[in-house]
């Protein structure tokens, strides 16, 4: 009995001990696949420039002159397209109760 128990303690830690290098492996390779995001973000960030890279004005510190006339095209692009899809549904609403739509005779074979 005590052997049955000694050999599945044994057969436990060889498990374990498997799932454990198995599980260093996996840290090692994502370690070495963060490093190389690492590195490749840098590049696309810009960080091996020589000149710094400009930067636009927040629209927070740029006042309002010159965000009002922003704002309003961005209410008159939103009103028209409100209006568009107004119509829209119309038309589709008028074509569904239209005298020629409803004059199909469907009862008939």
């Amino acid at each position: 009995m005590i052997a049955v128990w000694g050999i599945l303690v044994l057969a436990m830690l060889a498990m374990l001990a498997i799932f454990a290098v198995v599980l260093f492996r996996k840290l090692i390779g994502l370690l070495h696949e963060l490093s190389e995001l690492v590195a490749r973000t840098a590049i696309l960030d810009g960080v091996h420039r020589a000149e710094p890279e400009p930067r636009p004005l927040p629209a927070v510190l740029a006042g309002p002159a010159s965000a009002s006339p922003r704002w309003h095209a961005r209410r008159y692009r939103s009103r028209e397209r409100r209006s568009a899809r107004r119509t829209a549904r119309i038309a589709r609403g008028t074509a569904l109760v239209n005298a020629e739509a409803t004059a199909i005779h469907w009862f008939q074979r």
